[in-house]
């Protein structure tokens, strides 16, 4: 079960009602900015003041427990122990939200990392920063409070079928967010016939799915995040890609 206490600290801060923003931390500090790269590229010591024993994200949408608990266990099933609280919201309004205040839940996740005895901490730093990224899929950000389906795949096709660009900076992938954006366009004019761009995310599905495959290898994860310098998503998936290929390979 996840640290009581401290689920009621983020509870207590409400750092997280506001939408435009994401909300996490670790056991001493709550973090609250437009991006996660607002901390991880400007803090001077992001090895030491961003490794804990465990770190938090809070979650905001209209999914369900078991949906969220589903998603994020078929992802980090062999990087972390999660544990997914609810936050009590009846009482709070979301700034910036679109729905009803009680459509929209709060929960706090919480993320035991397992560590290899051969990750250094810079590799941990980095895995961190990349589980709070990818977790932010199911975020009312790119999610407006509907995803459906629980897989990486599933999750992308839903963000693609929302009325609205996919922010560049702030995808598993600048390069996949740019061809889902103009796949996005084409179906906004006289094209929308064409089933290819209603199909886009499928252009990317093996990439979705190595993701998915390295993930599920600490060794693997491991080697791709040693050949990547700093906090850079983009980077870190192309590493992750060239390994999820090396590791095809040895099949």
């Amino acid at each position: 079960m996840a640290n009581q206490e401290w689920i009621q600290e983020l509870e207590d801060s409400q750092s997280w009602i506001n939408l435009d923003s994401v909300c996490f931390s670790n056991e001493e500090t709550i973090h609250c900015y437009r991006w996660f790269d607002d901390l991880f590229q400007t803090i001077e010591h992001p090895y030491q003041e961003i490794i804990s024993n465990a770190i938090y994200l809070v979650i905001r949408t209209n999914r369900d427990y078991a949906t969220i608990f589903s998603f994020l266990r078929s992802l980090f099933l062999k990087i972390a122990e999660i544990d997914v609280v609810e936050i009590a919201s009846e009482d709070i309004e979301f700034t910036g939200a679109q729905y009803p205040k009680d459509t929209l839940r709060a929960y706090a996740v919480e993320y035991i990392i397992i560590r290899p005895e051969l990750w250094n901490t810079e590799n941990l730093a980095k895995l961190i920063y990349y589980i709070y990224i990818v977790s932010s899929l199911i975020d009312y950000p790119f999610g407006r409070g509907v995803i459906t389906g629980s897989t990486l795949g599933n999750i992308v096709f839903s963000i693609f079928h929302k009325d609205r660009h996919i922010n560049e900076d702030r995808f598993i992938h600048r390069g996949m967010a740019k061809l889902l954006n103009s796949l996005i366009d084409l179906r906004q004019t006289n094209k929308r016939e064409s089933s290819f761009v209603f199909d886009g995310p499928r252009f990317i599905s093996n990439d979705i799915e190595g993701i998915g495959f390295v993930l599920q290898s600490r060794e693997d994860l491991n080697e791709a995040l040693n050949r990547v310098d700093g906090f850079d998503v983009t980077k870190m998936t192309d590493e992750i890609l060239i390994q999820y290929d090396k590791m095809r390979r040895n099949f």
